[in-house]
C-alpha cells in the first residue's frame, strides 16, 4: 500500500510541476543557484531529454566558476536553460549589470579558459535596467558601480599574432587585460590540428571593436567553431579540455563567410521555441504497442511517449524496427530484445520499464551470433546483455517468456573471461589487447557487411568503431559497457552517411543506443540498458528553496539531545511542517536506540535534520568520533537489525575532527568509551553470518569481523515467507557488506533493490506490523546489475540554496509548498525502523535465492570450489 501511495505521490507531484503550458522547473543540478526556478518546454535534442542534454556542459563549467563569483550559474543557465515566465512569450535574461559584476569577478579564470572577451561582448547585449522592468532579471539586488550608458571604447590589440594575422588593431579588450601567455590552450595551438584555430582563440578573446555597437559586436561564427570541433576534438579530448559548444551561443552566417567571424546581435541563449513540448503524461501511463514487428515481443504495452517532431514516437521507432527485425529469424525472441531497446514494456503505474531478463537476451545473442557477426555488432550486443537483470524466480523483477529453453551452454555473463584480441589492427592502433570474445568468434566477426564501408575509407575512424562494436575490450569491472560514444558513431555517420546510403545500409542508430558523451579514444561508459523512456522519477530529497538557506530552531523531543539546536527550513510535506513529521517517528525508535547509547539521536536526527550554521549554506555533520561511538555502543541492536555493517561504513563518510567549526560537531561533553569498534583499514573478514550472503551473492568477504556478523535477525518471520530474494540481498548488503582488499569504498544496497524488497514482500511486513523500509536518498538511484551502489558522501537531505529572483512573476510559485510537500517521502531510514521490532517475535531461519553476480571470492575458495 506504501508503494502505491507513493507511486501517487510521484505522478501527482510531476503532473502538478508539469500544469504550465510553457515553462518546467530546471532540474540541471549545478543550475540551482542561478536565481530563477522554471525554463522552457524545449523539444528532446536527438532523442535525450534537453536538460539532460544540456546538463554535462554546465556541470563541468559552472562549479569551476563559482569559485569566482555567485552569478555564475546564473549566466551560464541563462544562456542553455533561459529564464521562463508563464505571461512573457520569450525568455527573460539576466540584467547587464549581473553579467558585468561575473565578468569582473571571474576575469582572470574567463581569460585563462579564452572566453573574457566573447563574455564581455554578451554582456553588451542585454538589457541595462534594474531587475524590476520586466525586461530583465537580477539574483538579487546589484548596485551598479559604473555609468550605465553604454559607451563604446577601443584598445590597441597587443599580441602580435592576432593583429598581423587577423588584420584588425582595436579590441574592446583592456590593454592590462590582454594576457594570453597562460591560455590552456597553447598546447592545443601549438599541435597544429587546424590552422584557423589560433584565429577562433583570437576572436574569442580580443573580439574586434567598433564604435558603432548598434550595428552589433563580433564573436566567432558557428561554422568556424564547427570546424574546429571536426579538427582538433583528440586534441581537447587528450587535454582534458572540453569543445567550445558550437550551438546557440556562436551566431549562423546567412552566406560563406571567409573571416570566419560573425555579427551578433542580441543575447545568445536558445532559441525560444515555437512550440513548446508538452507536459510528459502522468508517470506510468501506458499506451497499446502498435509496431507490426513487435507483435511477438511477449508484452502489448509501452510507455506513451511525446511526439518525436510531428510524428508518434512508435511511428519513428517502428520504421527502424520494421527494417531490422525481419532480418532475425535466427531467434524467437528477436523482437523481444530490440522492441525493448527502443519502445520496452510498460507496467501501469510503475516508473520504470520491465526488461527482458538476462538469460533471454544472451540466448539471442548466442542464437544469432551468425547475424549479429556480419552486421559487426555481436560484442556489442553481448556486453548489453549484463545490463539486464538476472531471472531468480522473483515474479515481474523481468520478462521471462514462456516455455524459455535456454542453450545449454548458457551463463548468466558472458564477460567473464578475457582472451587476446586476435585483430592486429585493433590491438595496435587502439591501445587494448583483450576482449571477452572468444577467439573463434573473433574469427568469425572478421567477415562483415561494412566491409565496403571500410574500403571507402570514407573514415578514418571507421575501423575503430567497428572494432569497438565486433570486439569491446575486456575489463575488470562488469556493471559498466564500454561502447562507441555518441559523437564518435555521429562523426562516423557525417562522414560516411553517403557510402551507408549508396549501399543500401541503414546509417547508425547513435541518438539512441550510444552513451552521451565523447573521449580522446572514441570510448564512453554505459550504466543502463538503453530503453527509451518518457519519465525520470524525482529524487526523494527536498526541493530547493528559495532563498539562501536559513536556519531555524530543532524542535521536537525526540531531537532535544541531538547536541545541536538548529536545522534547515524544509519545506512541510503534504502541508504539515516537515519537522513534524519526522519528529514523530524518530520519537517512537529513538525509545529504544537512546537504550544504547546517548548520541543515537545526533546520528539519526543528523540523517532526517542535520545541523545548520546560518550564513553556511551546507549541512554540518557529526564528526566520525561520534558515529564510531553509536555504532560501538549499539552494535547489538543494529546487527539484529541487519544494519551494523552499513552504519559502520557510513561512519566513514563523516569528517574527522578538527580546529574549524563548520568541519563538523561533537556534543558538549562528548566522552568516547575506551573500546572501538573494528577499523576499517582495507582487510576482510570472511562471510560466516548470514550464510546466503556467500553462498547466494559470490561474494565471501566482508569488513565486519566473524564474532561481530549477527546470528539472529529481527525480520527472520519475514525472511522465512521467501517473499522476495531482493529482501535478502537487501539485508547481505547492510549487515554485511562486501569487502575489497585495500578498498575502503562504501557499498550500500541500489535503490532499486530497497525498492523490488518493497513491492515484493509488503504483505509479509504488514502482516507482522513492520513498516516498510524507506527507500530515500540514503540509497543511490542506480541500475547496478549486482544491487550494489557506491555511496561517496553520507547521505543527509538539504534544500539547495537559491537566491532570490527580483520581482519575476512565475504562476507555478503558488504551489511550491505543494509539490515540495508531495516530493518528499515520509519516513526514517530502515535501520531504525526494524529496531523497534525488537520486541516483536522472531526466530531464526534460513532463505536460499537465486545467484547473482559479484565476484569477491578469494583465489583459495576459487580452488576449493
Amino acid at each position: 500500500m506504501e508503494l502505491v501511495y507513493t507511486y501517487v505521490l510521484l505522478a501527482t507531484s510531476i503532473s502538478l510541476v508539469s500544469c504550465a503550458e510553457k515553462c518546467e522547473p530546471i532540474t540541471v543540478r549545478s543550475c540551482s543557484n542561478a536565481g530563477y526556478r522554471l525554463t522552457a518546454r524545449f523539444h528532446d535534442v536527438d532523442g535525450t531529454p534537453y536538460q539532460d542534454y544540456q546538463a554535462p556542459h554546465l556541470n563541468i563549467y559552472i562549479p569551476l566558476l563559482e569559485t569566482c563569483s555567485d552569478l555564475a550559474s546564473t549566466i551560464l543557465c541563462s544562456l542553455y536553460l533561459p529564464n521562463c515566465v508563464e505571461d512573457r512569450n520569450t525568455s527573460m535574461p539576466p540584467c547587464r549589470k549581473v553579467c558585468t559584476r561575473f565578468v569582473s569577478e571571474c576575469q582572470s579564470h574567463l581569460r585563462k579558459a579564452g572566453l573574457a572577451g566573447m563574455f564581455t561582448v554578451l554582456c553588451d547585449l542585454l538589457p541595462d535596467e534594474n531587475g524590476q522592468s520586466q525586461k530583465c532579471f537580477s539574483p538579487f539586488n546589484i548596485t551598479s558601480s559604473g555609468p550605465t550608458a553604454n559607451v563604446p571604447v577601443c584598445y590597441d590589440v597587443v599580441d602580435q599574432k592576432c593583429k598581423n594575422d587577423l588584420h584588425y588593431s582595436k579590441t574592446i579588450i583592456p590593454t592590462n587585460f590582454q594576457t594570453a601567455k597562460d591560455t590552456l590552450f597553447k598546447g592545443i595551438i601549438d599541435s597544429n590540428c587546424s590552422k584557423e584555430l589560433e584565429k577562433f582563440i583570437c576572436y574569442t578573446q580580443f573580439p574586434p571593436c567598433s564604435l558603432n555597437r548598434s550595428i552589433g559586436s563580433s564573436i566567432p561564427c558557428k561554422s568556424l567553431c564547427d570546424r574546429i570541433h571536426s579538427k582538433c576534438w583528440k586534441q581537447f579530448n587528450n587535454g582534458g579540455l572540453p569543445l567550445p559548444v558550437c550551438d546557440y551561443i556562436y551566431p549562423r552566417e546567412d552566406k560563406y563567410n571567409p573571416t570566419g567571424i560573425c555579427k551578433v546581435k542580441q543575447w545568445p541563449a536558445t532559441p525560444w521555441p515555437k512550440k513548446f513540448r508538452p507536459p510528459p503524461p502522468p508517470l506510468g501511463t501506458c499506451e497499446k504497442l502498435t509496431v507490426t514487428s513487435c507483435a511477438n515481443a511477449g508484452y502489448t504495452l509501452t510507455a506513451k511517449y511525446p511526439q518525436t517532431g510531428n510524428k508518434p514516437f512508435q511511428d519513428v521507432k517502428g520504421q527502424l524496427l520494421n527494417t531490422l527485425i525481419p532480418l532475425l529469424t535466427c531467434s524467437p525472441y528477436s523482437s523481444l530484445i530490440l522492441c525493448s531497446m527502443f519502445l520496452p514494456k510498460c507496467v501501469p503505474g510503475s516508473g520504470r520499464p520491465m526488461l527482458p531478463c538476462r538469460q533471454v537476451c544472451l540466448d539471442f545473442t548466442d542464437k544469432c551470433k551468425g547475424e549479429l557477426h556480419l552486421v559487426s555488432t555481436m560484442g556489442m550486443t553481448t556486453a548489453l546483455c549484463d545490463l539486464l537483470p538476472v531471472y531468480d524466480g522473483t515474479p515481474n523483477k523481468c520478462i521471462m517468456p514462456d516455455n524459455f529453453s535456454p542453450s545449454s551452454t548458457l551463463k548468466y555473463s558472458a564477460r567473464d573471461v578475457c582472451y587476446k584480441v586476435t585483430s592486429t589492427k585493433c590491438s595496435k592502433d587502439l591501445h587494448y589487447d583483450n576482449t571477452f570474445l572468444p577467439t573463434k568468434e573473433q574469427k568469425a566477426s572478421e567477415f562483415t557487411i561494412l566491409q565496403p564501408i571500410i574500403d571507402s575509407g570514407c573514415s578514418p575512424d571507421i575501423e575503430k568503431y567497428l572494432c569497438f562494436t565486433r570486439m569491446p575490450p575486456c575489463t575488470a569491472d562488469k556493471s559498466v559497457v564500454h561502447m562507441p560514444c555518441r559523437a564518435f558513431c555521429k562523426r562516423i555517420t557525417l562522414d560516411c552517411g553517403d557510402v551507408f546510403k549508396a549501399n543500401s545500409i541503414p546509417p547508425l542508430p547513435c541518438d539512441h543506443l550510444f552513451p552521451h558523451g565523447d573521449s580522446s579514444n572514441g570510448l564512453c561508459d554505459l550504466k543502463r540498458w538503453p530503453a527509451a523512456w518518457p519519465w525520470k522519477i524525482p529524487d526523494p530529497t527536498p526541493p530547493p528553496s528559495d532563498g539562501p538557506t536559513q536556519c531555524i530552531p530543532l524542535k521536537g523531543k525526540a531531537c532535544a539531545d541531538a547536541g545541536y539546536a538548529l536545522t534547515a527550513d524544509f519545506p512541510p510535506i503534504d502541508g504539515t511542517p516537515y519537522q513534524k513529521v519526522k519528529g514523530r517517528n524518530l520519537a517512537f525508535f529513538l525509545g529504544f536506540l537512546k537504550l544504547c547509547s546517548p548520541y543515537s539521536s545526533t546520528i539519526l536526527c543528523s540523517l532526517s535534520m542535520p545541523k545548520c550554521v546560518q550564513g553556511w549554506n551546507k549541512p554540518v555533520l557529526p564528526c566520525r568520533n561520534v558515529c564510531l561511538e553509536f555504532v560501538n555502543k549499539c552494535w547489538t541492536l543494529l546487527a539484529m537489525a541487519s544494519h551494523a555493517g552499513m552504519f559502520r561504513a557510513l561512519c566513514d563518510l563523516l569528517p574527522q575532527q578538527d580546529l574549524y567549526p563548520t568541519t563538523c560537531f561533537v556534543p558538549d561533553g562528548f566522552v568516547p568509551s575506551s573500546t572501538v569498534v573494528a577499523k576499517r583499514g582495507g582487510q576482510c573478514s570472511k562471510v560466516v553470518e548470514p550464510k546466503y550472503c556467500a553462498t547466494d551473492l559470490h561474494y565471501n568477504q566482508t569488513f565486519v569481523l566473524e564474532n561481530d556478523q549477527a546470528t539472529k535477525s529481527v525480520l527472520q518471520n519475514i525472511l522465512d515467507s521467501k517473499c522476495s530474494p531482493d529482501l535478502e540481498k537487501y539485508l547481505c548488503y547492510t549487515s554485511v557488506p562486501p569487502c575489497k582488499p585495500n578498498d575502503l569504498a562504501v557499498y550500500v544496497p541500489c535503490r532499486s533493490v530497497c525498492e523490488q524488497a518493497r513491492r515484493d514482500c509488503g504483505a509479509e511486513f504488514k502482516k507482522s506490523r513492520i513498516p516498510l523500509p524507506d527507500c530515500s536518498w540514503i540509497y543511490p538511484d542506480d541500475d547496478d546489475p549486482n544491487g550494489l551502489c557506491h555511496l561517496h558522501t553520507f547521505p543527509v537531505p538539504w534544500p539547495s540554496k537559491k537566491t532570490q529572483v527580483v520581482n519575476v512573476a512565475q504562476k507555478s510559485s503558488s504551489k511550491g509548498g505543494m509539490i515540495a510537500g508531495l516530493v518528499i517521502l515520509v519516513g526514517v531510514v530502515i535501520a531504525v525502523v526494524v529496531i523497534a521490532v525488537l520486541y516483536f517475535r522472531w526466530r531464526r531461519g534460513k532463505t536460499q535465492f537465486a545467484a547473482q553476480r559479484f565476484k569477491n571470492v578469494t583465489d583459495e575458495d576459487e580452488s576449493n570450489a
